[in-house]
């Protein structure tokens, strides 16, 4: 018989201390209340609830929706190389594919993941080509290896299981070599008073030292990002956003910053929901290359940062999908080059040279046909029907490549997940495709609160 745990903080620290000693298991699962288990996720259920394989239990343990709040996968990446053409559908949801064909009903496109799909016209938001993975510089925490720690308060800090705790006051340290646009990620949690702060573009100065610096800020007032420069004023505030503790679920939050410094820009995205783009008013930009993790608590507040990633970044797969999609009845097309037309994608078909893209403009007499290399964006006519989701949809797939699922119920076996989609039904994909798994709501902005 299947047993259904509910859980207080003493049951969840004996389980997830008796998980971490058997050896085999893949899964990472993320409590509320920030404890950890780790098992094999084998199927979530109609409603959301997680059934775990752990060898604390002959059966199947069933963990109830609410209390997982992400499970990370860590099986290998895919072997194949990540195609460059991406299909958002109309919830929002992001398939990385290679586009096939398209006609007046449906649109045919392969996924590494997913196999062949066959998806309706009116399930389509928008198409974004020559996307292409940014390279890691550094994924991490994997230990305290290459970080600098401040001396005097280096008992505060301890590394474990790819998370970093902050146990009062201190600051870490990493020399990293970033080139002129990058960016940059992390998980932070907290348990009590958030006070923490995240540089980048530092040149890792000695604490008595001004730098040229940018840097991340959290605490009880709200979200800040911070310029420190060497000459005029020393801090000049970019970002200022009152996103207090109380409206993140789970005292925790995601960030991603995309720095720009050839133009001096930083976009900034909380929980992956996009918060602005901010001009840096201070020339030149800082050309420093380390990072630095800061605790500014003086108690044993409690805070935690895990999944960092500095990644190198090409902006130009990005410059025409910020654009806003224009008249929603029409199909648009925008070029490489940043022309934009309006009308109708008639057609995408099979050439030698690459799928064929043929759109009829509202000022063109024929059809203009161009390669799939000279389209960067088309965005697709809103479809009342393509806005109807049904049912509840409590869990976020994250697929390589930056793809998310939105899925009801699903299992797992072997190297396969079988998931039901609102909108497209039943689909199986390859587990190693998936990176993790979260509750639905944490990927809203302000955590979903």
């Amino acid at each position: 018989m299947t047993r259904i745990f509910h859980f207080n903080r003493f049951i969840v620290e004996s389980t997830a201390t008796a998980c971490l000693v058997a050896s085999g298991f893949a899964d990472k699962i993320v409590l509320e209340g920030d404890a950890r288990m780790t098992g094999t996720v084998s199927a979530i259920a109609e409603g959301g609830v997680v059934e775990l394989l752990t060898p604390l239990s002959p059966e199947p343990v069933l963990l109830r929706g609410e209390s997982v709040r992400k499970v990370i996968f860590s099986e290998a990446p895919l072997a194949e190389k990540l195609p460059s053409g991406r299909i958002e559908l109309s919830n929002g949801d992001v398939l990385p594919v290679e586009i096939e064909a398209l006609d007046e009903t449906q649109l045919t496109a392969v996924s590494p993941v997913a196999g062949r799909l066959v998806i309706p016209r009116k399930f389509l938001k928008a198409l974004h080509l020559g996307v292409f993975p940014n390279r890691v510089i550094y994924s991490g925490p994997t230990g305290p290896q290459s970080w600098i720690r401040d001396g005097a308060n280096a008992e505060n800090w301890e590394f474990d299981d790819g998370v970093i705790s902050m146990h009062g006051a201190g600051k870490l340290g990493r020399k990293l070599a970033t080139p002129q646009q990058f960016i940059v990620k992390f998980t932070f949690n907290w348990r009590l008073n958030p006070n923490f702060q995240f540089s980048f573009a530092d040149p890792l100065l000695p604490n008595d030292q001004t730098s040229d610096r940018y840097y991340f800020q959290y605490a009880s007032a709200g979200v800040e990002i911070k310029r420190e420069s060497t000459t005029g004023r020393r801090y000049t505030t970019i970002v200022m956003l009152n996103r207090t503790p109380d409206q993140f679920v789970g005292n925790e939050m995601q960030v991603e910053i995309r720095v720009d410094r050839e133009h001096s820009i930083l976009s900034l995205y909380l929980n992956g929901e996009p918060e602005g783009r901010y001009h840096d008013p201070v020339s030149p930009a800082p050309s420093g290359q380390g990072i630095s993790i800061v605790s500014n608590s003086n108690d044993d507040s409690g805070h935690e940062i895990r999944e960092i990633e500095i990644l190198e970044w090409d902006d130009t797969s990005d410059r025409h999908r910020t654009e806003d999609r224009g008249d929603g009845t029409q199909d648009a097309l925008i070029e490489r080059r940043g022309d934009r037309f309006s009308g109708k994608l008639l057609s995408i078909s099979p050439s030698p040279e690459g799928a064929l893209f043929s759109f009829k403009g509202d000022f063109q007499e024929q059809p203009i046909e161009l390669p799939d290399r000279e389209v960067s964006t088309v965005f697709f006519s809103e479809s009342s029907e393509g806005a109807l989701v049904s049912g509840p949809n409590p869990f976020l797939l994250r697929l390589r490549g930056d793809g998310t699922l939105r899925v009801s119920s699903s299992s797992f076996a072997g190297d396969r997940i079988e998931a039901t989609h609102p909108l497209l039904g039943p689909v199986s994909l390859r587990r190693e495709g998936v990176a993790a798994l979260e509750r639905a709501e944490l990927s809203g902005k302000g955590g979903g609160k």
